[in-house]
């Protein structure tokens, strides 16, 4: 059964100093996943923590702390994808690592008609 078990993440000083911290409370802020973005042609997929995103619906983190966690110093994917015409087009939850306290928000973006600028093509 042990050989079966996924190999510890943490050194075992990393682990009470990490339980020291309350790192480990059901109830305290998580350790998150981080944010990824692919794409194909057109469509692009931004996947977030789940936990963050509870988090921050639950009042427990600020937009601004979501924002840095998600996104550090870069711009909001979501806010860049929107102002490019693109909206939300489905969501999933993704399941991550077996020996990850975290699952994925997989947003699939794409291009919305209704959310993009009209052009009048004569005057172009």
């Amino acid at each position: 059964m042990a050989a079966a078990m996924p190999r510890p993440q943490l050194e075992a000083y990393q682990a009470c100093s990490w339980h020291r911290q309350g790192m480990f409370d059901p109830q305290g802020k998580g350790i998150y996943l981080g944010c990824n973005v692919t794409s194909k042609g057109a469509a692009v997929s931004i996947s977030i923590s789940a936990r963050m995103v509870l988090e921050l619906l639950a009042g427990r983190i600020t937009q601004e702390e979501f924002q840095y966690f998600a996104f550090r110093q870069n711009s909001n994917l979501f806010d860049r994808q929107f102002k490019n015409g693109m909206t939300i087009q489905s969501a999933r939850l993704e399941k991550a690592a077996l020996d990850e306290d975290d699952d994925y928000l997989v947003f699939d973006v794409g291009p919305d008609w209704g959310a993009q600028k009209l052009q009048n093509p004569k005057s172009q």
